[in-house]
């Protein structure tokens, strides 16, 4: 399970790396395009924080309120049904025992029981508790939600110190966004996800690496562009 959480962590990390910048880079050092690399920058910035906060939570939590909607629906059209079929045998029964002028007690016993069972499915919860509805909820993984929660932050950060000299707006981006991720995360955590239980740890692991790779690439780049 660790191996194979490394291997996922390497290959993501690479391949969202040369995803994001490999064009940049060509802009920025091949091309020596500073406007092109500006807007390109501005472009790749800011469609990818608007279109990752929608996608995290606005989509799931829409997903999440349909199959809510349906459960309800479900489980009102299965007690209507239960109600319909007991409430029915009942009034048989009741027919049955006017036509015979009687009442056996056997028969007294089998209607109040039928009596009895409508009343409990008329009286039969036709929504969800809350407890329904957070333990129908998808549990938040700790290996692929939580890789996806740092790699947006991650590339982010390349973003911004790798190619602020050409669009100095960013780190200002940046920052906007994080302060609605932040409540955005939060919201996608207490609306979208089971609760997941906190872990301390020392720090951040091997999310550490890309950031002080990306920290030593901004140097060089900034060196070569002036």
């Amino acid at each position: 399970m660790i191996c194979t959480k490394k291997l996922l962590f390497g290959s993501t990390t690479k391949f969202q790396f040369v995803n994001s910048f490999l064009s940049l880079f060509y802009i920025g050092f091949y091309l020596h395009d500073m406007e092109r690399l500006r807007e390109q920058l501005a472009a790749l910035l800011i469609t990818r924080q608007v279109i990752g906060n929608i996608r995290e939570a606005l989509f799931p939590y829409i997903v999440e309120k349909f199959k809510l909607a349906r459960s309800s629906y479900d489980l009102f059209e299965k007690a209507n049904t239960q109600s319909f079929a007991t409430h029915g045998l009942r009034m048989s029964s009741k027919d049955n025992i006017d036509t015979n002028n009687a009442k056996t007690p056997t028969e007294d016993v089998y209607l109040q029981q039928s009596c009895y069972n409508v009343s409990f499915t008329h009286g039969h919860k036709t929504h969800l508790t809350q407890a329904e509805v957070e333990a129908s909820m998808p549990k938040y993984d700790g290996t692929l939600e939580l890789l996806e929660d740092y790699l947006e932050i991650v590339m982010q950060f390349g973003y911004v110190v790798l190619f602020s000299s050409a669009f100095p707006m960013a780190a200002l981006c940046a920052f906007l966004n994080n302060l609605i991720e932040i409540r955005g995360d939060a919201f996608k955590l207490c609306v979208g996800y089971k609760r997941p239980f906190g872990a301390r740890v020392e720090n951040i692991g091997a999310w550490q690496v890309p950031l002080h790779v990306k920290h030593a690439y901004a140097q060089i780049s900034h060196g070569l562009g002036t």
